[in-house]
């Protein structure tokens, strides 16, 4: 067929190039699918001569494609592992909501205590970019994602997808909340009337129910006592520290 092409393209002078799907034998007996463009080449009279024939070198990206492939394969069925049949049925666009237990999870509270002095000194904008922080630091500690905003407080949830028997999430949170820590430390100045900067708590255990809420603008809630709880452990905080428990 590629003849037949090249035949048509000498009766057809206007065409200027051809391909067409081959199907190569290589020297060490392999076959590979590869595409072939022909181009001709004309003579003075302007008319065609001969062709120059190109053939991609395939070989390769054949062997890259099927890692990627195998990759993929891989992916998919470990997404399919960690992931609740109802969640992944949601991505996939399969389900409008979903919901699910995680029996173990680390949760940490960040408050802000002087939240309301800094909104009457600098503006709400000052607590904003503080806010802004403390969450550009939880994406640097996967998986912790931010669950609950109130006024002065942030709190994150890390290991909703962990499979049973991996605690990582808990020595996570606490590299999480020391890095907010530090962070927060250099942020916020201390001030003369001995209220304290701020207040971490890290808290392990569970159950926390997660589901999707919402019919237009869906968001992803936790429910449980642990969130409850940590609230309360970080209120029992030292000043400008991380209080820790299970």
């Amino acid at each position: 067929r590629m003849y037949e092409k090249m035949n048509m393209m000498i009766e057809q002078e206007d065409t200027l190039k051809c391909n067409y799907p081959v199907l190569c034998a290589c020297g060490d007996e392999e076959e590979v699918n590869t595409i072939v463009d022909v181009y001709p080449v004309y003579d003075k009279s302007n008319r065609i001569s001969n062709f120059i024939i190109f053939i991609e070198d395939r070989k390769k990206t054949g062997k890259i494609r099927e890692r990627l492939e195998e990759t993929k394969s891989e992916s998919t069925m470990l997404v399919k592992q960690l992931m609740p049949p109802g969640v992944s049925g949601f991505f996939a666009g399969k389900e409008d909501d979903f919901a699910f237990s995680a029996k173990n999870v680390t949760a940490v509270s960040v408050q802000i205590v002087q939240a309301i002095n800094l909104i009457s000194e600098e503006g709400s904008e000052k607590l904003s970019k503080i806010f802004a922080q403390v969450e550009r630091i939880a994406k640097e500690h996967q998986p912790f994602i931010k669950v609950q905003s109130i006024f002065d407080s942030l709190i994150f949830v890390g290991g909703i997808f962990a499979q049973e028997g991996d605690n990582s999430h808990a020595q996570i949170g606490l590299n999480f909340a020391k890095d907010v820590k530090n962070e927060l430390t250099s942020l916020l100045q201390v001030n003369n009337d001995g209220i304290p900067r701020f207040e971490i708590a890290v808290l392990t255990g569970g159950p926390l129910i997660c589901n999707v809420e919402g019919e237009k603008h869906k968001s992803f809630q936790v429910i449980g006592k642990l969130i409850d709880d940590v609230i309360q452990l970080q209120a029992a905080a030292p000043p400008d520290s991380i209080i820790m428990a299970e």
